[in-house]
């Protein structure tokens, strides 16, 4: 029975790997050549890179959440798209590595192990790093720049949109998960050694 009922989860997790290797892809693909093709004259581009046949729709997103910060940089004639864009492009990275491993586990038959308990932290530390990154991020960038350039009179920014509230709650839920998986496995071992 155990033998019938992993084969459709080790086909699964093959298919929804291959899935996560084409979206790393196209989308890591997309923020670069966004990075080396764009004009960058006005935070509009980046929403029309969003909508485009190939774009990178995270940039987007960040010149949403950090408009002003955004505005400012065009104006300093800054590449936004390089400096918002590329931290969130790492934190993507790590998660797409995470995932990719989580569904390689249960390619193997490995459901409920340490290493997926492993995984499932991983992937909520990521959002929590993502949450403190978008917070801290700006105003390392505005600090930076001031350093660099005394007298840029770029202001300090600093915004809580509802996407860092959805990434904070998801990565304490998925937190959640992944201790009760351990509690379970703990449980499991216990009662192993009893009988």
């Amino acid at each position: 029975m155990s033998k019938i009922s992993r084969f459709p989860i080790k086909k699964v997790s093959r298919l929804v790997q291959i899935l996560f290797l084409l979206f790393a892809l196209v989308h890591i693909g997309s923020f670069f050549l966004t990075l080396i093709f764009s004009q960058e004259n006005s935070v509009s581009h980046q929403v029309e890179v969003k909508h485009g046949a190939v774009g990178y729709s995270a940039v987007a997103s960040v010149a949403r959440n950090h408009h002003g910060l955004a505005q400012a940089l065009l104006a300093e004639d800054y590449h936004v798209t390089a400096i918002l864009g590329g931290p969130t492009m790492v934190v993507y990275a790590m998660l797409y590595f995470i995932m990719f491993r989580l569904f390689g586990l249960y390619q193997k038959g490995q459901i409920f192990t340490h290493a997926n308990i492993n995984c499932f932290k991983q992937v909520s530390f990521c959002l929590l790093f993502w949450v403190v990154l978008s917070l801290i991020y700006p105003l390392f960038v505005v600090l930076t720049i001031r350093l660099i350039d005394p007298s840029s009179s770029m202001a300090m920014y600093l915004s809580v949109s509802t996407t860092e509230l959805e990434h904070l709650l998801l990565g304490m839920v998925i937190y959640v998960i992944a201790w009760v998986m351990g509690e379970a496995m703990a449980l499991q071992d216990e009662q192993e050694l009893v009988i």
